[in-house]
C-alpha cells in the first residue's frame, strides 16, 4: 500500500499495490460509508502490520517500502489516539485505480479534518487550539 499523508487536509491517501491491497480497499469501501470509523484491531502492533476491523471483517494493512510503513505507524498512532479508528472520509479512482481517504478526526469547534494524535485526542485542531484561553483546562 502506499501511503500518502496530507497535513494541510488532515488526511491519509491509501493507493493499493498487492492483491491484499486491493482486497483492503474494496473490503474497506463496500463495508464504509463516509463518516463510518475503521477501527483498529486489538492485536495490532505499534509498527508496521497494522489490521484493521470493518463490520467484524479483519482487513491487514502493509506498507511497500519504509516510508509507507512509517506512515500506517503514523496512522495506528492517530488511531491510539483517536478513540480506536480512523474515519473514512471518501473512495474514488485515479487513472484507473480505487483509492480511499482517511483522517482521524474532526475538530469539535470547526470541524477540520485531523491526523495529528494530540489534536485528535483533544478534538481540537491546532488553530481552534491556539484560540483556547492560558489556564483554561482542555478536556481529556
Amino acid at each position: 500500500m502506499i501511503v500518502t499523508r496530507d497535513d494541510q487536509e488532515g488526511t491519509f491517501t491509501l493507493f493499493p499495490v498487492t492483491q491484499i491491497d486491493h482486497g483492503f480497499i474494496r473490503t474497506g469501501t463496500s463495508l464504509s460509508r463516509p463518516g463510518n470509523t475503521l477501527y483498529l484491531d486489538g492485536r495490532t502492533p505499534d509498527g508496521p502490520g497494522a489490521q484493521f476491523r470493518v463490520r467484524g471483517v479483519v482487513i491487514p494493512l502493509a506498507g511497500t517500502d519504509r516510508d509507507d510503513d512509517w506512515q500506517i505507524s503514523e496512522i495506528v498512532k492517530v488511531c491510539r489516539s483517536a478513540r480506536g479508528g480512523v474515519i473514512f472520509v471518501r473512495h474514488d479512482v485515479q487513472e484507473g485505480k480505487p483509492y480511499i481517504v482517511l483522517t482521524g478526526a474532526y475538530c469539535a469547534k470547526c470541524n477540520r479534518k485531523m491526523i495529528d494524535p494530540d489534536s485528535c485526542r483533544e478534538r481540537l485542531c491546532v488553530s481552534c487550539r491556539a484560540k483556547v484561553p492560558v489556564g483554561q483546562v482542555l478536556r481529556q
